[in-house]
């Protein structure tokens, strides 16, 4: 029950947000510039570093053929597919209850909005579960081939596809394959979709980074590291399933089976690795995603059902309506929000992630389209 109820939501969400155009993120109209850029000139200049290769062929070359309309069901068809994968990848890894994993992540509204916008993380998501669940079931090279094409959509995917394949190797469960051989091969495959951003880069490699934010104090990077991750569910519900597992944990009802069971392991690894990113570069709130599947086997590995219940209950209310902390003032004349000034604590109701995005759809396409090579007259038409 729980499951359909998530998965009718994200299903209404991706109906509503889809025919809006690419989004509200800028780094979808980059990725446009990037394409343009190749159709028009022949020249590869990357999105942004440390290039996203795949996801700006990807969306580009779907967005030429059919506007954001196709880019964008492109999108909610990797979500999809990533969805059935976390069910299946739970259900490889013998957890008791599959479709509580994929409930939790089709239930957060940050997964709503990256389903439906034309932005690289399902795709790299998608070829992330595929990959591992090609390789659980004894699918070695086809499975590695797929981790590569996750990690040529995003870099970062090389430090969960490599772990990943560490802890399969050390499990010896999956005949032929070593650790040394299949990371080898994903280095190569993934690395000869980023040849085009290396010579870009005179064969330089001062492009392997991100881009760090505007240096604001150690206070402010605290404050986006505590509060940003909070919005995965909601502000309320996560604060509220952190005090359930406390009460879980004092009353001695947790388990954390890390010897006995691979699927904690790997989920705890695999969350473990999304923290250190986010740490790294605490921006953009949808780095975390990358985690929901797995917390989901952990708190069902760990006997914290309720909690993962709570999660799937908060985040499917947090959608339309959530609880914001913060007031974040922009400089003046910052239309776009692009830069801080100051931030107040002013704990205030505001529209969820997804009545949001509807809501500022045309603020969003307004700032993002400046970044284009050529703009457009309707987002739903093909790409110029």
């Amino acid at each position: 029950m729980l499951l359909a109820v998530a998965a009718a939501a994200w299903l209404v969400a991706v109906v509503l947000i889809l025919p809006l155009g690419y989004g509200r993120d800028n780094d979808s109209y980059l990725m446009l510039h990037t394409w343009q850029r190749m159709a028009h000139d022949g020249i590869y200049m990357p999105s942004r570093n440390p290039s996203f290769p795949f996801a700006e062929f990807a969306i580009g070359s779907t967005a030429a053929i059919g506007g954001a309309w196709l880019s964008n069901l492109l999108i909610a068809t990797c979500a999809a597919t990533t969805a059935v994968l976390a069910y299946i990848l739970a259900l490889k890894l013998e957890v008791a209850r599959p479709a509580l994993v994929t409930a939790l992540f089709l239930a957060s509204p940050v997964i709503m909005v990256q389903s439906a916008t034309s932005i690289d993380y399902m795709i790299a998501f998608s070829c992330l579960l595929g990959g591992m669940v090609l390789i659980l079931h004894g699918r070695v090279l086809p499975g590695v081939i797929l981790l590569a094409v996750s990690v040529g959509t995003r870099m970062p995917m090389l430090f969960y596809a490599g772990f990943f394949l560490w802890l399969m190797a050390r499990q010896r469960t999956v005949e032929g394959l070593r650790f040394v051989e299949a990371f080898a091969v994903l280095f190569f495959v993934s690395g000869l979709f980023y040849l085009p951003a290396w010579i870009h880069n005179s064969l330089g490699f001062g492009w392997i980074t991100a881009s760090w934010i505007e240096d604001q104090g150690m206070l402010a990077w605290l404050a986006r590291l505590a509060v940003k991750p909070t919005r995965i569910f909601g502000l309320i519900p996560s604060i509220a399933a952190v005090g359930l597992l406390a009460v879980l944990w004092w009353r001695g009802r947790l388990a954390l089976p890390w010897r006995s069971s691979f699927a904690t392991r790997l989920s705890l690894v695999m969350c473990l690795i999304t923290v250190a990113i986010y740490m790294r570069l605490p921006t953009d709130v949808a780095y975390m995603i990358f985690a929901i599947p797995f917390l989901g086997i952990l708190l069902v590995e760990c006997n914290a059902v309720p909690v993962l219940d709570l999660l799937v209950a908060g985040g499917l209310l947090t959608a339309v309506v959530e609880v914001e902390p913060l007031v974040i003032l922009s400089k003046d004349g910052d239309e776009c929000g692009w830069l801080v000034r100051s931030a107040r604590i002013s704990p205030h109701f505001v529209a969820g992630p997804v009545l949001a995005e509807i809501q500022g759809h045309d603020l969003g396409e307004r700032c993002g389209r400046q970044w284009l090579l050529i703009d457009y007259e309707d987002a739903n038409r093909p790409l110029p």
